[in-house]
């Protein structure tokens, strides 16, 4: 019940076309059953080149496009027993230090499927496009902003991890960034996909807003805004020039976050906010409000400082860092 996908099973025991899988998707192969008759007609094998991780899901996912009229099952009676080992020398555990992760996997593995679903499908199937983007979200937790950890890799290699990443992302479409909901990928990392690989910016922009003594300190991701609206109470005042914090990613500039300040006043009760034409939603700790909110909902640094520690506890038991 704490896995990212449960979603998929809280309809319980379902059945559906694989052609109509479109949000769910499955990575592992042994909290799966496979008809073997199809295996062996597709000639379906492992790959032993996809290594340290995601052989698994380019083997699940190749048998999904080699049998796309067929069904699929997901099944909430089962129960699967995963073990975790003390010592942390799990494939995962391990795998961030193998440059084969930034190289055979995003090759042989994600590319692979989506040049396979082009030629057998002619189009990307969006739980593939999830599928993938789900693996190659936990890069981007991993490294933004965090180049020593990928300083082992040569500059060839760096060169090269980037190259397949924008490979990938070329069979991703927009609107499948936009929807991504897995990983606890936030608007921060999907607006850089956005911009930095599509050349485009999501439909809507995200403003992170909370409370610290008499202020209200607000932030924003996204790359050379041109303009920023603010409301007091339905009166417009002057927008403050925010300070600019350059996110990277493989030594670039990924993301641009914009942060600013604004005074509270006892008599203030609202505050309306619009980044550019886009809908801007207020993101407090807890809600998120279209264009304006109340004063009175917004919490204090207190809940954020919250938030980032639980992120960083996460980060910490999955990533080891």
């Amino acid at each position: 019940d704490r896995h990212p996908l449960k979603y998929r099973f809280k309809l319980g025991n379902t059945h559906s076309l694989i052609k109509d899988l479109n949000r769910n998707i499955q990575l592992s192969a042994s909290a799966a059953f496979f008809r073997t008759d199809l295996i062996q007609a597709s000639q379906l094998k492992f790959d032993i080149k996809i290594k340290p991780n995601f052989e698994d899901a380019h083997f699940v996912n190749s048998y999904l496009i080699e049998n796309y009229s067929s069904s699929i099952f997901f099944l909430k009676d089962a129960k699967y027993y995963y073990r975790r080992r003390r010592i942390r020398n799990s494939t995962i555990d391990t795998s961030w230090k193998k440059k084969e992760l930034f190289d055979d996997v995003l090759h042989f593995g994600c590319l692979d499927l989506f040049e396979k679903a082009n030629k057998e499908l002619n189009y990307i199937p969006k739980f593939l496009q999830r599928t993938i983007l789900y693996h190659l979200s936990w890069y981007y937790k991993y490294i933004v902003d965090h180049p020593e950890l990928v300083a082992f890799l040569s500059k060839e290699q760096r060169s090269n991890f980037q190259s397949l990443l924008k490979k990938n992302f070329k069979y991703i479409d927009i609107d499948t960034i936009e929807t991504f909901d897995l990983s606890g990928i936030n608007d921060f990392i999907k607006q850089g996909w956005a911009t930095f690989y599509k050349g485009q910016s999501l439909s809507h922009q995200k403003l992170y807003i909370h409370k610290q003594n008499n202020q209200l300190h607000l932030s924003y991701y996204l790359n050379n805004p041109k303009s920023l609206h603010i409301k007091i109470d339905n009166t417009t005042i002057k927008s403050p020039t925010p300070s600019v914090k350059e996110h990277t990613f493989l030594g670039e500039n990924f993301i641009n976050q914009y942060q600013f300040v604004l005074p509270i006043t006892s008599h203030m009760k609202t505050i309306s906010i619009q980044v550019d034409t886009y809908p801007t939603y207020l993101k407090t700790f807890s809600n998120e409000y279209l264009n304006k909110i109340e004063l009175k909902n917004i919490q204090s640094n207190n809940m954020n400082n919250i938030k980032q520690l639980l992120y960083n506890v996460v980060r910490t038991i999955l990533l080891g860092k």
